[in-house]
């Protein structure tokens, strides 16, 4: 049985797209079958086209079909690209953009989230990279241009681990280190990819030959036992699992009653348990929809994970709610004002 490739993308205009599969297809099918997740039209400019395989996928699907491929494929090719269009530009360097702070509790606004510049879905997949136990087999393909920016997020991403760093002036504090997203915080993740590959120009010999090289090595490389002795762990679905898991940042129980992990970017620590967003506004009817957007980035409650303390909801009178924000991981607390 081949070898299966696993390719995966920016989702731009789908002639463009369309163009780099064929491109990537040329080398990948001397080692085995190419598979993509088809953006639009795809699939009638490549059908009949041997050993390639496009899976039609809605939006609601598509992340749990990338997490089944993942299993299955003996290498993947993770393109990490501007999210705009391959011509695009990621601006200007992660530089410290902050500004004296003269309010208690409002550091947002004096140092304004920053974002990598790829698309939240090609983030969420190398997430998903990383819980599968994939990582190993992983080649980031990027623009030269990428990795000077990715190198220079990384940087900032190792300075602020243990989090935001401050000093004082004379008017109050300023932030010593720019602030990146939360999805963000997975690029980290990129020092334990088998290889990464920064091209001057898409679909040139080079590329090719590159290509080729880096994919004959991982493959040769993926057949080996992992050195480190772990074990991959087993694709997740789209279902929430069954009762309290150990997850991470700290391995203590959290009853996930409506969101499978993968999903998340930013768990909160201590043992929680999550509430929807019906139970939080039975729980808060005097809080208008302005409250439930994230205060420091604006984001609505769409992107909010809702918990509390301990492994069982509380619904009564002086139970609160804390929000954890999936874009910028900011927590807020909620009161309760009345319940019946």
């Amino acid at each position: 049985m081949k070898p299966r490739i696993l390719f995966l993308r920016p989702f731009w205009d789908a002639t463009v797209t369309s163009s780099q599969l064929r491109t990537v297809h040329r080398t990948a099918k001397r080692f085995g079958t190419l598979v993509a997740i088809c953006n639009g039209s795809e699939a009638l400019s490549a059908a009949g086209i041997k050993d390639l395989e496009l899976i039609v996928a809605s939006d609601d699907s598509w992340q749990i079909e990338v997490i089944k491929q993942v299993k299955q494929a003996a290498a993947i090719i993770l393109h990490i690209a501007p999210k705009v269009g391959p011509e695009a530009r990621l601006g200007q360097a992660i530089e410290n953009q902050a500004r004296v702070q003269t309010e208690h509790g409002d550091d947002f606004k004096y140092n304004p989230i920053q974002e990598f510049g790829t698309g939240q879905g090609i983030l969420r997949e190398l997430a998903y990279r990383r819980e599968g136990g994939a990582l190993h087999k992983v080649i980031a393909l990027m623009p030269r241009e990428v990795l000077v920016r990715l190198k220079n997020a990384v940087s900032v991403l190792e300075q602020t681990a243990s989090g935001q760093w401050y000093r004082r002036v004379p008017d109050g504090f300023i932030a010593a280190t720019p602030r990146l997203s939360a999805s963000d915080q997975v690029l980290r993740e990129l020092k334990h990819v088998h290889s990464i590959v920064a091209y001057p120009k898409f679909g040139t010999l080079s590329f090719h030959l590159c290509i080729w090289w880096t994919l004959r090595r991982c493959l040769a490389a993926v057949e080996q036992p992992l050195i480190s002795g772990s074990t991959p762990t087993q694709g997740r679905d789209d279902r929430p699992p069954v009762g309290p898991l150990r997850l991470p940042p700290d391995q203590e129980l959290k009853n996930l009653r409506f969101t499978p992990p993968h999903l998340l970017t930013a768990i909160p620590r201590s043992e929680i348990v999550e509430l929807s967003l019906d139970e939080v506004r039975k729980l808060h009817r005097e809080v208008d929809d302005g409250e439930l957007k994230c205060p420091r980035c604006g984001r609505g409650p769409e992107v909010m994970f809702w918990y509390q303390y301990g492994l069982t909801p509380q619904f009564f009178k002086e139970a609160g709610t804390y929000m954890r924000c999936q874009y910028c991981g900011n927590d807020e607390y909620l009161s309760c004002e009345s319940i019946d």
